[in-house]
């Protein structure tokens, strides 16, 4: 089962809901980590770049939010591949064999016959 994401998108911020969303997010992030560490704050004000103790980002998440396009917490240890179908393996296997038969086009075009033959058979060898 995934995390509970829902409560970013909550506009009012006094509702139980968001806190919840919060203290869950903060529970997540801060998991394992040694007591007084910091982290990341992902509120629209910091943006991920300032590292906050767990009290400033709660209070930054309720007065001023997260941000809304977060969905993928990798800077809080989420893994993003949780976030990949088969599919989406695929097709990003197809996109890299696209790419390189571009590179092959490319070395066809701007080479010496001979070194374009050098160039084609590496690039085979790597598809």
């Amino acid at each position: 089962m995934g995390l509970d994401k829902s409560w970013m998108q909550i506009t009012d911020r006094t509702q139980p809901s968001y806190e919840k969303g919060v203290i869950d997010f903060i529970e997540f992030a801060f998991t394992n980590l040694k007591e007084g560490k910091l982290i990341r704050c992902p509120c629209k004000k910091c943006n991920n770049n300032i590292f906050q103790s767990k009290r400033i980002i709660y209070e930054h998440l309720i007065t001023i939010r997260i941000k809304r396009d977060y969905v993928i917490w990798d800077l809080h240890r989420e893994v993003a591949k949780e976030y990949y179908e088969d599919d989406d393996k695929k097709n990003y296997s197809d996109e890299i064999q696209s790419m390189l038969r571009d590179i092959e086009i490319v070395l066809m075009l701007k080479t010496p016959k001979k070194a374009r033959k050098q160039g084609i058979q590496q690039v085979q060898s790597i598809i």
